[in-house]
């Protein structure tokens, strides 16, 4: 991995899921990301995976707990831009159009 250049920078973005390991394999699949660390915080009933890219060191925090549910769904990026909330992520490929053709495969 190469060294961060100085000063602040975006450590991780937090995505809560519904299912931890099946979150992780897909993005370990999808987009190269590994397995960092495995965490319970026992007082939320919430589990966390968090995933590192190797090559770019940008991570990913899966989060779980125990009855969570699905956010707002919102028609198109114009209308989820409305809601003060997170909204998206986003990933620099090579090729947009074969990524997005392998990811929606990998479901």
């Amino acid at each position: 991995m190469p060294d961060p250049a100085p000063g602040p920078r975006l450590d991780h973005v937090g995505l809560s899921v519904a299912d931890l390991s099946a979150a992780a394999e897909w993005y370990g699949t999808a987009f190269g990301y590994v397995r960092e660390l495995v965490l319970r915080v026992e007082a939320l009933e919430l589990d966390i995976v968090m995933l590192i890219h190797p090559a770019h060191g940008d991570r990913l925090e899966l989060l779980h707990r125990p009855g969570s549910t699905t956010g707002a769904r919102f028609a198109d990026p114009g209308e989820a831009a409305l809601s003060r909330s997170f909204g998206h992520i986003a990933f620099d490929v090579h090729d947009v159009d074969a990524t997005y053709d392998r990811v929606l495969a990998l479901g």
